[in-house]
């Protein structure tokens, strides 16, 4: 007993000792996150890219990729800041993209949808395709596409009701043909897609599937939630809604990291040199590692263009 009183209080002896010469210590303990980051409202949907190593300035617009027809808009200035450029970047060129460069036609034989979702689910999933889904959205069904690719064609025609003649636009095919005497170039940015649905198997995409289906009407809210903020310019709501409507708008982190990354070394090597017009998916733009913070961390001075 006496053994454990004095271990007790040799203890306490130690811990004072410490707390005494902490208290005494000249050293400074650096917090690392001290620093508040301080990024920009995204307030808006044209941009303008200056300072830096340019000679004369960029610009980026933020598109949705796609959008119902009713809805479709472009900003006023835009056709005159096009005629200021010599290069328009897109990140996939629409008349070069094949549409089914993601089939796969060897799959196992035990790895159908049908399989993998079980007879009573895909039973439901043809229920809801009949009433909903377009015929290019079924063919994607019965077809060898991977599940996370046959998810986010059933969500892009129950979001945009395509089923119920809702026309939709893509502008960046609706840009290329309207602008024939434009040089246009491509990131070329397919890979990015493919590496993202590597990292899943079949099985893990099927679950993601069925949580897609079983989340729709919540993913069309906040779809057309988008659509209301992109045209109120406000791109940091845009990307707050696309996490719940996510192939809508390719919001997964590692997809939007590549795509910034990619984004910024295709800029940063070609803006000192010429004039760029990039057109450019909204969510990649806002927030601490979007592409405008992301730039003007380079140096250069980017401010939106008022509508």
């Amino acid at each position: 007993m006496q053994r454990a009183a004095s271990v007790f209080i040799c203890i306490l002896m130690l811990l004072f000792h410490f707390h005494g010469t902490a208290q005494d210590s000249s050293m400074q303990v650096e917090d690392l996150y001290e620093e508040q980051t301080q990024v920009m409202p995204a307030q808006g949907i044209l941009w303008k890219i200056s300072g830096g190593n340019l000679e004369v300035p960029s610009y980026l617009y933020a598109s949705l990729f796609v959008v119902p027809k009713s809805l479709f808009f472009l900003h006023p200035a835009m056709d005159s800041l096009l005629d200021q450029c010599q290069e328009v970047m897109m990140e996939v060129d629409p008349d070069k993209v094949d549409p089914d460069y993601l089939f796969r036609s060897e799959i196992p034989i035990d790895s159908s949808l049908e399989v993998l979702m079980g007879k009573k689910q895909y039973k439901a999933l043809w229920k809801f395709m009949e009433n909903e889904l377009t015929e290019a959205s079924i063919r994607k069904v019965i077809g060898r596409y991977p599940p996370l690719i046959v998810q986010r064609q059933i969500m892009f025609d129950f979001c945009l009701r395509l089923r119920q003649d809702q026309e939709a636009i893509h502008i960046e095919k609706y840009l290329k043909d309207a602008l024939r005497d434009v040089d246009f170039s491509s990131l070329n940015l397919e890979w990015v897609r493919s590496a993202w649905l590597d990292q899943y198997s079949w099985k893990e995409q099927t679950r993601m599937l069925q949580e897609g289906l079983d989340k729709r009407l919540e993913s069309r809210a906040a779809f057309e939630g988008m659509i209301r903020a992109y045209r109120q310019q406000n791109l940091d709501r845009v990307w707050f809604l696309s996490q719940k409507a996510p192939d809508l708008g390719d919001n997964k982190h590692v997809l939007i990291d590549l795509r910034v990354s990619s984004w910024k070394e295709a800029l940063t090597e070609k803006m000192p040199q010429k004039a760029v017009f990039g057109i450019i998916p909204a969510v990649t733009l806002p927030g601490e590692y979007g592409l405008l913070h992301q730039l003007r961390k380079q140096g250069y001075r980017v401010e939106a263009i008022a509508y």
